[in-house]
């Protein structure tokens, strides 16, 4: 029988003197990011092996295996993106099975005092970087941060390219913080985000949705950023689409609403920002002026068009008034 522990994110800042001015062309940033990731395993790993490790076994002179570890640190990536790998440090529950990974692991065995198998968690370690180290202005998603070598060189000079998903995980790199502090700005102001972010969150999981690439790449933090923002703009005349004095069934409704209504790729929602020159019109763009970023940056054309098809169908059941409140929502 399989089972996932409650995770626990524990959120580290990249130290900024380790970068440079054009770290964010080529790859260069991810190459750094990865490294420093990897020094901070390293150090887990490290002062872990000097603690005594507890053996299963009643020999002293029996050797170290998977079983005699108190946990395990392995890497995956975040929300299955191999630009941005994270560390999961997770109990060994004795016979029990492991949690599932989600990713490509590459495992390390450690062991130490700090037995956490009781709390029945895992700890996740995800990297931030200073949301001030790049300009917004070279890494929108209309600009080409990777400039190809050999035979592509001259193509791509020509053609100049957007490269989207690299800029759109970069500035989620560096809008973090930020974004904590807008989601908790506008919980303060909104007694209905709370629950309105939950039942979204559970509209979504039961449709197969996530924030993963592979799973549509809209989840529980694009839908609670999509409430937040349009608290804030989005309607005729810069005023905001939703209001904060809705219930949380009331932003519920009309997100649902709103992302079944707009046509986001050949409309796309600028939020605080006048203008962005945008050629491709076959991915969704809700772009977050202040941060620099498109909060739809990891939907692709189905997976935004599949989302869609299941806003339109939800909202004839919420205009039915057959159907109950809870059997609307979910």
């Amino acid at each position: 029988m399989c089972f996932c522990f409650p995770t626990f994110t524990n959120v580290a800042k990249s130290p900024k003197h380790i970068f440079q001015e054009k770290d964010f062309l080529d790859f260069r940033y991810f190459h750094k990011r990865a490294y420093y990731l990897a020094c901070i395993a390293a150090g887990l790993q490290e002062a872990n092996l000097s603690l005594p490790r507890q053996h299963h076994t009643t020999s002293s002179t029996t050797p170290a295996s998977s079983e005699d570890c108190n946990f395990i640190v392995s890497f995956a990536y975040q929300n299955d993106n191999p630009l941005q790998p994270i560390i999961n440090i997770d109990p060994v529950a004795g016979e029990q099975p492991r949690p599932p990974y989600r990713g490509d692991c590459t495992e390390i065995l450690i062991g130490g005092e700090g037995d956490f198998t009781e709390s029945e968690c895992q700890i996740r370690i995800i990297l931030a970087a200073k949301e001030d180290l790049f300009p917004i202005s070279k890494t929108l998603l209309d600009k080409s941060c990777i400039r190809a070598k050999g035979e592509n060189a001259s193509f791509q000079r020509k053609s100049n390219l957007p490269t989207s998903l690299y800029n759109g995980t970069l500035r989620s790199e560096c809008s973090s913080l930020p974004y904590l502090k807008l989601l908790h700005a506008a919980s303060l102001r909104s007694e209905g985000l709370g629950d309105a972010c939950l039942l979204g969150s559970i509209w979504l999981r039961q449709r197969g949705y996530s924030a993963a690439l592979t799973n549509g790449g809209f989840g529980q933090f694009e839908w609670a950023c999509i409430i937040a923002l349009l608290m804030h703009d989005g309607g005729a005349n810069g005023r905001p689409v939703l209001s904060s004095g809705y219930s949380s069934y009331q932003l519920f409704k009309a997100v649902l609403q709103f992302l079944s209504t707009r046509d986001l790729a050949q409309n796309p929602l600028l939020v605080q920002s006048n203008s962005l020159a945008l050629e491709d019109n076959t991915k969704p763009v809700l772009f977050d002026g202040a941060r620099g970023h498109n909060i739809l940056f990891k939907m692709t054309p189905w997976s935004y068009k599949m989302v869609c098809l299941k806003y339109s169908s939800h909202c004839l059941r919420v205009n039915d008034p057959s159907y109950g409140m809870m059997q609307v929502s979910l």
